[in-house]
């Protein structure tokens, strides 16, 4: 190999390393979330739940808005941010949705209810969602947590409210838009297996 080509080389593993410590070398990213129901656990009878939209609660401190995570150097400077192309928050909920229906509720959706419009009522509030990259671009980590505060009524009555949260923290090599998605796509997954079997129960 001539010296000109190990220079090169050289000269992109320095790039490499550089951008890892600092801001000067990322863009944001912007990115499209989905969501296919996996789930295996079941309700008996078909029940009618009426799913109401979930509300933003994200606090200025995280990401809001579209923005769904952040990229960091190794000295933990925000190098870019990613950005969903449509509303995360929604994105929660259809995943929601779609997993009661794969359960076998019969679902409707809407912007607000009573107790009275259904024996089941679920609502939630989005208090976080947040994918962090940390370290050098080709071996960095993710962080991804989502947290749902999550109530369900039954006959009018409260009979669950608390957060519920997933975290997935994992080693990925490279801040490709695929892994960003996946990292996502799996907080939410383990999310739904926690959310889902609080409401089977509350169909019981």
């Amino acid at each position: 190999m001539s010296n000109r080509k190990i220079i090169g080389r050289l000269m992109v593993l320095l790039v490499g390393a550089v951008c890892g410590l600092t801001t000067g070398c990322s863009s944001d990213h912007t990115i499209a979330l989905n969501y296919q129901p996996e789930k295996t656990l079941s309700v008996a009878g078909h029940p009618k739940v009426v799913l109401v939209d979930l509300a933003d609660k994200r606090e200025a401190g995280d990401a809001v808005g579209l923005q769904v995570g952040e990229l960091r150097g190794v000295l933990g400077n925000i190098s870019a941010k990613v950005f969903s192309k449509d509303d995360p928050v929604a994105w929660v909920g259809q995943a929601l949705a779609a997993e009661l229906t794969h359960a076998g509720f019969e679902v409707v959706n809407k912007k607000s209810a009573t107790g009275n419009d259904s024996p089941l009522v679920v609502r939630g509030e989005v208090t976080k969602i947040l994918l962090a990259q940390k370290g050098v671009y080709w071996a960095g980590s993710y962080s991804t947590t989502i947290h749902l505060r999550l109530m369900i009524q039954k006959k009018g009555a409260t009979i669950f409210d608390d957060t519920l949260t997933a975290t997935v923290m994992r080693g990925v090599s490279g801040g490709r838009d695929d892994n960003m998605i996946n990292e996502l796509t799996r907080a939410l997954h383990d999310l739904m297996d926690e959310v889902l079997p609080k409401i089977i129960a509350a169909a019981a």
